[in-house]
């Protein structure tokens, strides 16, 4: 009896995760839907930040339209792929294992996004530049 109520608490604790897992994702969703501005540095100083045209160029990969993402953000069809996997692992990761469960692939992920930041940051500059089209409008 105690081991049939121990695996209905860890059930019921995975499927509680699960959807709070999607809750945050239909979230996003309609963010991205409504097509807000979120971006603090593009709503106070009318400047585009490093990752601006990153969402709506992602949303043109899941389109097909490559074309159109590289133009908005350069770096999208490398960035949108890398955060796919890596939210998708650990998410996945969470619900199966608990949310205090280390995650074994932390310190290179952390590697990987340290090394998308500084290309975010070096594009960045570069657009400003005139390169690559020139800044993202906002």
């Amino acid at each position: 009896m105690a081991v049939a109520g121990r695996a209905a608490r860890f059930a019921s604790g995975q499927q509680g995760r699960a959807l709070a897992i999607l809750g945050l994702v239909a979230l996003a969703a309609l963010v991205v839907a409504s097509d807000l501005t979120l971006c603090p540095l593009a709503l106070l100083a009318r400047v585009p930040c490093p990752a601006c045209g990153l969402t709506r160029a992602s949303i043109a990969l899941l389109q097909g339209h490559v074309a159109r993402a590289v133009e908005l953000h350069p770096l999208a069809p490398v960035v949108t792929p890398c955060v796919a996997v890596y939210v998708a692992a650990r998410a996945g990761w969470r619900v199966a294992r608990g949310v205090d469960a280390p995650f074994p692939w932390e310190r290179p992920a952390h590697r990987v996004i340290g090394a998308l930041a500084v290309a975010g940051a070096v594009v960045w500059v570069a657009r400003f530049l005139g390169a690559f089209g020139g800044p993202v409008p906002v």
